[in-house]
């Protein structure tokens, strides 16, 4: 391989994201997305009960075989899950549904997976090798938008012609409809109708997966997904926990076992049922289970409603942020009183993410 594949494809290193402020003149994201009034982060390996600071550890009993839950605190997150996702393929259906793709602009190939690309892409995989020849076609240029599915937080863009495209948001990645470019736009979709269809991403960790077809998005993307969060049944829910000795949020963030739930929703669906985060999945009776699925689905569906969550950079296709983060009961809420009870809610690390619980309201078992 020539030096000048080696430069021109070797990983970029990270790039901060723009801050939300921005300069003079500059582009802006729209009005304020609105939040909840701050709080005071927990200090590192211990947890946070309001006036005093102690040290945490989960109970002896679940020290082996079962999870590991830590108390270091981490930042925020600000991935978008099932609501944010189905909250764009919902807007962007009416719209886009029945154009035809007049031209494609890529302005960085690197965010792209073509056939023959390793299927997480060409940075994210260190690839050495030349990329796959760019197939416009593959792209839907020419072709005419069919549907849009999606399967957990991935989105499925299929054309009447067969060509399908999988959209993975990653961390900071959107997709708008906008007659002004936008910021880190690196694909830009010209419809029939002059409409301007753009996905953006200031990190670069999100994907488009050109594919054939839809069959082929599906056994290359999908087939590893778990079930769907928002369609879940209580025995999908029972199957992925049996012989599981993960903590439970593991296993809900795990998208082998289940799709589309992540940090946020992981926190308020396992508070709404009352389950410990730190629970040994496999020692989950069933009436708990049956009230976890339950309380999964309840939770993304008023989350969709109103638009998911915007803490950071999530946006609608049309620049409108959603406000589920008004109404979020615990998490990046640790050293509030919970809301039913009062119990100060306490913070620790499962599965490297942070968890906010309330130890009345979500008692361990045993």
């Amino acid at each position: 391989m020539t030096s000048r594949w080696r430069s021109r494809w070797s990983p970029a290193p990270c790039v901060q994201a723009p801050s939300s402020t921005p300069a003079s003149g500059a582009w802006s994201t729209g009005p304020p997305i609105p939040r909840p009034a701050p709080y005071a982060p927990s200090t590192a390996c211990s947890k946070t009960t309001g006036s005093t600071t102690e040290p945490r550890s989960c109970p002896e009993s679940w020290k082996s075989p079962a999870p590991r839950c830590s108390q270091i605190s981490s930042g925020t997150s600000a991935v978008p899950e099932l609501p944010e996702v189905e909250s764009i393929r919902l807007a962007l259906l009416p719209t886009v549904a029945g154009r035809i793709v007049r031209r494609v602009d890529v302005r960085t190939r690197s965010v792209i997976a073509m056939p023959g690309d390793p299927p997480a892409g060409i940075t994210r995989s260190r690839c050495r090798a030349p990329p796959a020849r760019l197939q416009r076609r593959l792209l839907l240029q020419g072709c005419t938008i069919e549907r849009i599915e999606r399967r957990g937080k991935q989105l499925g863009i299929v054309s009447t012609e067969g060509p399908a495209l999988c959209v993975q948001l990653g961390m900071t990645g959107g997709l708008s409809l906008t007659d002004l470019p936008r910021p880190h736009e690196h694909i830009v979709w010209t419809l029939d109708d002059g409409s301007r269809l753009a996905f953006s991403d200031p990190r670069r960790f999100g994907l488009i997966g050109a594919h054939a077809d839809v069959d082929d998005l599906m056994a290359v993307r999908w087939s590893t997904l778990g079930p769907d969060a928002l369609r879940l049944r209580a025995a999908d829910l029972a199957r992925a926990c049996d012989g599981s000795h993960r903590a439970i949020k593991a296993l809900l963030l795990d998208q082998r076992a289940l799709a589309g739930v992540g940090n946020i929703y992981a926190d308020e669906s396992l508070f709404d049922s009352g389950v410990h985060p730190c629970t040994p999945a496999a020692i989950l009776p069933p009436e708990s289970i049956a009230r976890l699925a339950l309380s999964i689905r309840r939770v993304l569906r008023a989350a969709v409603r109103s638009g998911g969550s915007s803490i950071r950079d999530f946006r609608s296709v049309h620049g409108h942020a959603g406000d589920y983060q008004m109404r979020h009961r615990v998490y990046a809420r640790a050293g509030r009183p919970c809301p039913r009870c009062g119990t100060t809610l306490e913070r620790i690390v499962v599965a490297q993410r942070g968890t906010v619980f309330c130890p009345t309201c979500q008692a361990a078992i045993g």
